[in-house]
């Protein structure tokens, strides 16, 4: 009898914390699960620990690559082998909570009646030096009442602004098969695969529990990663686009809209949030910026999704449209100037505390 999970875990230079990984998967009290392991041709003792797990537990189901081919195409090695109804992406780095999936078969079995989710999107914690524990953001853009228990995403645009991660939905095996979307080469291959499938499934439900634990903390994550690969953020998107002109989604539609307001944000995040462009390449990487916004530029225009400020994102907007970089550079010194600022006064503050 196949079963109602697949859990597909991707492998690569993990053993700190691999064995975390795969224990959270199986050691709850659920069982109906199948756990794809796929060893990326990881360079340490990985394939040996998959290979020890395999051995005391026939749920887990081990394939060795020959050679390295990076998150996307093993994520993909993983999905061909396999069977349950539902796939669920784990990072080997991260781990699911305590009840994830007795909660996520429960859903499914709530909406069975009318044929079962296509993606059930499931909260997270993410952990991160700066805010341990945060949580996302599923609350503030499909916020309990009005959201149906079931919608597609035309129906409810909050979808896209979700995390766009593979790992934080469950999805039905057949819906990935149907769609055609295997996962690309390159860095931030999720973009060019979880957007489409939003657009493409008819079925979208929530989970309000925290199911997952993201681990943004890990050294060689390539959220601490400087390095020009970064760039390959426009590739993704640009196959992303690619799609939905496939599909007839004009440049008038809602969904291209939300889209590219999406990529905005998360060109402006890479950019401005973090040490991830190297200097010397940050100038090349905003033109690049620039263009995208003005060869997806939409037609339509949609409101804000969540909480936002009007005057700071039509701003952003403007100096991405007319690649104003030295302005961009001014403001984020100055922010960052306040930022220390800020820090080294609430140090003294803690200093003065009797």
């Amino acid at each position: 009898m196949l079963p109602l999970i697949s859990v597909v875990v991707p492998v690569f230079r993990v053993a700190t914390y691999l064995p975390e990984c795969l224990d959270s998967i199986l050691d709850q009290s659920f069982d109906d699960i199948e756990v794809v392991a796929v060893d990326d041709s990881s360079p340490d003792e990985c394939g040996e620990i998959l290979e020890s797990y395999a051995m005391r537990d026939p749920r887990v189901r081990v394939t060795h690559l020959a050679r390295n081919v990076g998150l996307g195409r093993a994520r993909g090695a993983g999905f061909a082998m396999a069977t349950g109804e539902y796939v669920w992406f784990v990072d080997s780095d991260d781990y699911l909570t305590d009840g994830a999936l007795v909660a996520v078969a429960k859903r499914i079995a709530e909406l069975e009646s009318d044929l079962g989710p296509d993606m059930l999107l499931v909260d997270y914690h993410r952990e991160s030096w700066a805010r341990r524990d945060s949580r996302s953001n599923l609350t503030e853009v499909l916020p309990v009442e009005p959201t149906p228990d079931v919608f597609t995403a035309t129906e409810q645009p909050g979808v896209f602004a979700t995390f766009h991660t593979a790992w934080a939905r469950v999805l039905r095996r057949d819906l990935i098969a149907r769609a055609g979307f295997p996962f690309h080469p390159g860095w931030y291959e999720d973009v060019s695969f979880t957007y489409p499938l939003l657009v493409a499934a008819r079925r979208i439900s929530v989970l309000r529990r925290v199911c997952y634990d993201y681990r943004d903390v890990r050294d060689g994550a390539i959220t601490r990663t400087n390095d020009s690969r970064h760039f390959e953020v426009f590739e993704q998107y640009e196959r992303l686009f690619e799609t939905l002109d496939r599909w007839g989604v004009e440049t008038h539609s809602e969904i291209r809209a939300h889209v590219f307001d999406r990529m905005l944000r998360h060109y402006w995040w890479i950019l401005n949030g973090s040490a991830r462009v190297p200097q010397d390449l940050q100038r090349a990487f905003f033109a690049r910026m620039s263009e995208h916004s003005e060869r997806f530029r939409p037609t339509a225009r949609v409101p804000p999704i969540g909480a936002r400020r009007p005057g700071i994102e039509n701003l952003k907007r403007g100096l991405i449209a007319h690649d104003s970089w030295r302005t961009f550079a001014v403001l984020r010194s100055a922010r960052r100037a306040g930022r220390t600022a800020k820090g080294r006064i609430q140090d003294l503050a803690r200093t003065n505390v009797r």
